[in-house]
């Protein structure tokens, strides 16, 4: 065993044998996937009236479920450092997609708050086919991979309906259209906890507006919502520029076009991404 993986081993028995001193979370960001997840964490640690998980991801849910919650709680701070009036929880995009997730998260915690932070999918598909690209999972030009989509996750996609949530490479790195199917996987968590507290935000607001989209979820964690956290505006998320064909674009803006009509049916509020 290499010096790194063994003061990685060490370092999660010594977390695990402090897990009942450790703070349950209180919230989870549950997805989705290349929509922000990462810029939004960041800027959720920076309140100070926010502790939360040692990593972003801690993917209890779906890999390490089976761990049981000591595994769980060894992932979170100390209680003395969550004062009272502060919380903690985590971050981990794989939650929205996973079926079984939203009664599992549930059966842990039916107060536990929600938030799913949603990107434009023809968008969110696109960056999501250039991380497979560049990572090395991903080999098929962009229009093969979307046409082999179903076939590749099919058998992953029926274990996980099956309540097999743990990594399974077909259905994390190849399910470009899948993932932003938002309504079916919101659907599954309106069906187990109050939709008040599941929080829905645009990724295009949390850059476009962030001091008052942290504001608005600062408030929806019940944390002091006054509270300004120093980033510039930007412009929006990254998008690739990489230069694709038009076919690409109006293939993916057909296969969303319903279901993003009807989530904004859901949401009533219609996030424009049928506008383009």
């Amino acid at each position: 065993m290499s010096s790194r993986k063994l003061i990685k081993s060490l370092r999660q028995r010594y977390y695990r044998s402090t897990a009942v001193l450790r703070a349950r979370p209180d919230f989870v960001v549950i997805g989705a996937m290349k929509c922000g997840t990462s810029t939004l964490f960041e800027r959720l640690r920076q309140h100070p009236q926010i502790v939360p998980s040692h990593r972003k991801e801690v993917h209890f849910f779906d890999r390490h479920y089976d761990s049981g919650e000591r595994w769980y709680r060894a992932q979170f701070p100390y209680t003395w450092n969550v004062p009272q009036g502060a919380i903690s929880g985590e971050a981990s995009p794989f939650y929205l997609l996973c079926p079984p997730i939203a009664g599992r998260i549930h059966a842990f915690n039916p107060n536990m708050r929600l938030i799913a932070l949603l990107r434009d999918p023809v968008e969110r598909a696109i960056s999501h086919y250039f991380h497979a690209l560049r990572s090395g999972k991903e080999t098929l030009p962009i229009m093969d991979a979307l046409d082999a989509e179903q076939e590749r996750t099919a058998d992953a996609w029926q274990r996980a309906l099956q309540g097999q949530c743990s990594y399974d490479r077909e259905l994390i790195w190849f399910s470009y259209q899948r993932r932003g199917l938002y309504l079916e996987q919101l659907q599954r968590y309106w069906q187990v906890f109050d939709p008040q507290q599941l929080y829905i935000e645009s990724s295009d607001r949390l850059f476009s507006d962030p001091a008052a989209c942290l504001a608005d979820i600062f408030g929806f964690l019940g944390v002091d919502a006054g509270f300004r956290v120093p980033v510039q505006k930007s412009r929006g998320i990254a998008t690739n520029k990489e230069t694709l064909p038009d076919a690409v674009y109006q293939r993916l803006r057909d296969y969303f076009r319903e279901p993003n009509a009807q989530l904004f049916t859901a949401l009533d509020r219609d996030l424009g991404w049928n506008n383009s």
